[in-house]
């Protein structure tokens, strides 16, 4: 459901500033065994505060604090897929505090800079990955870009009079709009609100500047879908 924009909230400004309607955000990649000793992850993090290993020990993932603004929180998470094929990373921003917190719970940026001090053969190289974001509109504030829900030709022998209330595209590659992949756009009448989901593909460096990077990249692409009615008027 809509929360308020965090640009509004008295946030320093060496704050992030988080983008109006984004839930959540992530990065993907895959680090093959030359680019990432899993098994040095894996001991340096294994018995932090806030960090969980699977039973097998081919996974560690942990919950994080926000650093510089409280007000979001982080996830991360890395498996070790085969000695040949190496290990995936995803690294997630998600609105708001995370729960209940252990002491001595990592903020992003101090375990952010250690990783990258366990990352040394990809230090300051983007790596290759997808992006994903998740937006959570007010249909008060926003209003999309194209008809949405409208009513299509060939429902009309279905109980309900159904409309068409989402819609999934995918894209090619282009200088337009580069690394764009997949998007989702849906309504939600009852709730006034707009959902959409973003998925992009583009290098990212694994270091600090992980967490800004990702609140920009799919904010740069919303405006295709949904334009706030400020704006749009």
């Amino acid at each position: 459901m809509q929360r308020g924009s965090f640009a509004r909230s008295g946030i320093s400004a060496t704050a992030l500033v988080w983008p109006e309607g984004l839930e959540a955000s992530s990065f993907t990649c895959r680090l093959t065994p030359a680019e990432a000793d899993f098994e040095a992850v894996f001991e340096a993090f294994k018995e932090s505060p806030g960090f969980h290993t699977r039973s097998d020990n081919k996974a560690i993932r942990g919950v994080l604090k926000g650093s510089p603004s409280r007000h979001w929180h982080a996830h991360f998470e890395m498996t070790h897929v085969s000695a040949r094929r190496g290990s995936t990373l995803e690294f997630q921003t998600v609105r708001g505090p995370c729960g209940r917190q252990r002491p001595g719970t990592l903020t992003s940026s101090a375990f952010l800079r250690r990783l990258k001090a366990l990352l040394p053969a990809i230090a300051g190289m983007a790596q290759p990955g997808m992006l994903s974001a998740r937006f959570e509109l007010s249909m008060d504030r926003w209003k999309t870009t194209m008809p949405i829900p409208y009513a299509a030709s060939g429902l009309a022998d279905l109980p309900g009079e159904p409309e068409i209330a989402g819609l999934d595209f995918a894209f090619q590659d282009t200088p337009v709009r580069p690394g764009m992949r997949r998007a989702f756009i849906t309504t939600y009448s009852e709730l006034k609100q707009i959902v959409v989901r973003l998925l992009l593909a583009g290098p990212r460096i694994i270091d600090e500047s992980l967490p800004r990077e990702l609140l920009s990249a799919g904010t740069q692409h919303l405006s295709m879908f949904a334009v706030s009615r400020a704006q749009g008027d």
